[in-house]
């Protein structure tokens, strides 16, 4: 005091004084206070001294997206085919495909009739006829 005595009171601080608890994704070490980062983290996520960063992420989209484009572009040129059934058959199709349209379809018989066969009835129809020429011929002969 003024006069050189002394005085005590007593001042509840507390009331001025805050006290911090981390919380989540915020650690208190040491009085410092700082951001943490989960270490499941993508690489896209960083934290440095300027603060949180996200990177990269419209980067992998666009080329996610060139990549799936590039991808249907393939898709819708693989639907360009042209396919022919055979399988021996006497009849063969072939369909032509563009752009995922049938554009032809070709039909074509290959021996439908099947001539060897043909060929093969006539010979023994001929032989069968020329045979009974010739009975006949012996049965006039004897008659």
């Amino acid at each position: 005091m003024a006069d050189g005595s002394t005085k005590t009171d007593t001042v509840n601080i507390a009331k001025y004084i805050d006290t911090y608890t981390a919380g989540n994704g915020i650690d208190i070490t040491d009085k410092k206070v700082s951001v943490k980062k989960d270490a499941t983290s993508e690489a896209f996520l960083t934290v440095g001294a300027d603060g949180v960063k996200l990177a990269g992420v419209q980067t992998a989209i666009d080329t996610a997206k060139g990549e799936a484009i590039d991808a249907i572009a393939t898709a819708i040129e693989d639907l360009d085919a042209a396919v022919t059934s055979t399988d021996g058959a006497k009849v063969s199709v072939k369909v032509t495909e563009v752009d995922g349209k049938i554009t032809t379809v070709n039909v074509t018989e290959t021996d439908i009739a099947s001539a060897e066969r043909l060929t093969e009835v006539e010979r023994v129809t001929s032989t069968a006829l020329n045979d009974l020429n010739g009975r006949l011929a012996k049965a006039e002969e004897t008659l």
